[in-house]
């Protein structure tokens, strides 16, 4: 039952980001300065420092990339999670399902960009398939070690 749930939590984030990669180049940057005026007006509120109206848009100019690559590297950390757990889960041999989840990974991160050329406004960047890659590969060792450190922790309590 486990991996069934896992499957679908990965089909479904494949088309999370394909929705994500569908967007036109102003709905994405939208979405992205949504998503930093929300953590600008909380830290503002958990500060208890008020932050005028062109402050905050300076503070959006400027993060604003930041964000954006941010955003990549945790979608694909969290695509490297659930590939490992969808193709490693419960296997024997698992040195070439974790080459074949990076490679998955990559392949997809490339098909990526590729999708957003044909949405209006968007490009393809060599920089966003390497922070990708850099995020999906985190995800995959990350999960990788943990599993590694259960396993050792249950064969020796």
């Amino acid at each position: 039952m486990k991996k069934v749930v896992i499957s679908i939590l990965f089909i479904v984030w494949l088309l999370v980001i394909f929705l994500f990669s569908n967007q036109n180049g102003v709905s994405s940057k939208q979405l992205s300065r949504q998503v930093l005026d929300k953590i600008i007006s909380i830290s503002s509120y958990v500060t208890n420092q008020p932050i005028s109206p062109e402050k905050k848009e300076q503070i959006i100019k400027k993060y604003h990339p930041i964000i954006r690559k941010i955003a990549h590297f945790t979608i694909y950390f969290i695509l490297g999670i659930l590939i490992y757990l969808v193709v490693c889960y419960d296997r024997e041999n698992k040195k070439w399902l974790l080459w074949l989840s990076i490679v998955f990974c990559i392949l997809y991160a490339c098909s990526d960009e590729i999708h957003q050329i044909l949405s209006v406004g968007r490009t393809f960047k060599i920089k966003d398939i390497i922070i990708d890659t850099i995020g999906s590969l985190s995800g995959i060792f990350l999960i990788k070690n943990i599993k590694n450190r259960r396993c050792k922790h249950e064969k020796n309590p």
